[in-house]
């Protein structure tokens, strides 16, 4: 009886370790996907700028990525793996520190960054390559300092 009761509560802590570390491990696969997802607009982003001599289009407050798809020619927009519907809060955002707010290609540096689940950070990619953690992507416009 006593080591029915032993095998019981080790196959208690192992399952208690296993949920504590499944939910984790939940969270930073979504934030992976949130990577992947940023580098597909980025990609889409540049390929938008080749077609309009160099130029991005333009927004000058933080725009929500995927009403953008139009511009960019995406007939799928990639989502948040993790989109709340009931606050409505989008994570993939987008801005230029130049030109207009009317999304016309006339803005020279763009940044678009989403929040990260895993960290109190935001993943960040900017137009001059730049790609990494910050914790304020989008005050400015421009390319925050990453780590």
């Amino acid at each position: 009886m006593v080591e029915l009761l032993v095998v019981i509560s080790i196959i208690g802590i192992l399952a208690t370790l296993v949920l504590a570390n499944y939910n984790a491990a939940r969270s930073r696969a979504r934030d992976t996907q949130r990577k992947s997802d940023l580098k597909q607009y980025q990609t889409a982003i540049e390929n938008y700028a080749t077609n309009n001599n160099g130029l991005y289009f333009s927004y000058k407050s933080g725009e929500i990525l995927s009403s953008v798809c139009g511009d960019l020619d995406i007939t799928i927009c990639p989502e948040d793996p993790h989109f709340d519907i009931d606050t409505g809060e989008p994570t993939y955002k987008y801005i230029t520190p130049d030109g207009g707010a009317d999304g016309t290609p006339s803005a020279t540096d763009y940044v678009i960054w989403a929040d990260m689940e895993s960290s109190d950070n935001y993943w960040v990619y900017c137009s001059s390559g730049g790609a990494g953690e910050s914790s304020d992507p989008h005050s400015s416009g421009n390319c925050p300092a990453l780590d």
